[in-house]
């Protein structure tokens, strides 16, 4: 297994993509290089036929892959490799994993809850069910959700506002944003909660 979590690290493509291939047909055995697999993902060198596949395999690897989610979430919020990672959204390999992986107080995350998609939803109980589950993530959301600050959806923007200031300081790096785009909120009541949450990332609350 350390071999083949080195040869992640490969300065040569065609060796990191077979130590994938490798560690794909291993199975949850191993483990051990899930953490390398997660930051291979992130790679800028890193292929799509490779991320496809990482994808996949963490997907595969079920809840023992839960050290590589953060990765994987960063990776779907980011827009060109969520591009290049389509067809594995289609066969949902993040969704089971973060299904097994992080279901807490009745609250699954899946993939939808990742992208912010279910903060569209119109009904408040259900959208603070999601505000709660991208909470619990982590702060690794805070970049994506600081970019949905602008979205064109009501619901997307409070809902991003609502997760961010659940964050309090450790989402201060979305301070300038919330003021930003809470200055230009046509939504009173929305108005009021970015106001709200600038003041609790920036600790004035």
């Amino acid at each position: 297994m350390p071999a083949l979590t080195a040869a992640l690290k490969d300065e040569d493509i065609a060796t990191r993509e077979n130590a994938v291939l490798a560690l794909a047909k291993i199975g949850p055995e191993a483990k051990e290089a899930v953490p390398a697999l997660g930051k291979l993902l992130l790679e800028e060198t890193t292929t799509r036929r490779m991320r496809v596949q990482i994808v996949t395999t963490l997907g595969d690897f079920g809840v023992v892959a839960k050290p590589a989610v953060p990765d994987m979430i960063q990776a779907f919020a980011d827009e060109k490799l969520e591009k290049e990672l389509q067809d594995v959204q289609k066969v949902g390999a993040l969704n089971n994993l973060m299904k097994e992986g992080f279901q807490k107080e009745g609250v699954t995350l899946t993939l939808d809850i990742v992208r912010s998609n279910v903060l569209k939803k119109v009904d408040k109980e259900f959208q603070d069910k999601n505000v709660e589950a991208l909470h619990k993530i982590g702060k690794v959301t805070v970049p994506f959700l600081t970019k949905r600050l602008g979205d064109g959806n009501t619901f997307v923007r409070w809902g991003s506002m609502k997760t961010l200031a659940l964050f309090g300081p450790q989402a201060k790096a979305a301070a300038q944003s919330l003021y930003f785009y809470g200055r230009q909120e046509p939504v009173a009541e929305i108005k009021k909660d970015a106001e709200k949450a600038w003041k609790k990332v920036t600790n004035q609350l």
